[in-house]
């Protein structure tokens, strides 16, 4: 995964929005969603499973889109990582 630097300093920017965002589902932020959103919010469930992640949290929503993010632990340095998840990118940056 090769990400610009400035999609590095905007997911670095969102920890501190991940750290107060109490947003867990969908449904927190969401009336009604579209099965469009239903299949994005399934591939970050996929994605924090393959990383072995945990806290998957909403940190924007709007009628359009949302973006997303969860921690987990690099299994070769042992640093928490944070990954970003938009529609157009993933990233991870140290948490």
């Amino acid at each position: 995964m090769t990400n610009t630097s400035y999609q590095r300093r905007t997911a670095t920017a969102n920890i501190n929005r991940y750290n107060h965002s109490t947003d867990y589902r969908l449904e927190d932020v969401y009336g009604r969603y579209s099965a469009a959103k239903a299949r994005a919010w399934n591939y970050c469930l996929e994605l924090m499973k393959k990383y072995d992640g945990y806290g998957l949290k909403v940190l924007s929503s709007n009628t359009f889109m949302f973006t997303a993010g969860f921690l987990f632990v690099d299994k070769d340095t042992g640093v928490i990582q944070f990954m970003f998840i938009t529609p157009n990118y993933d990233c991870i940056v140290d948490y």
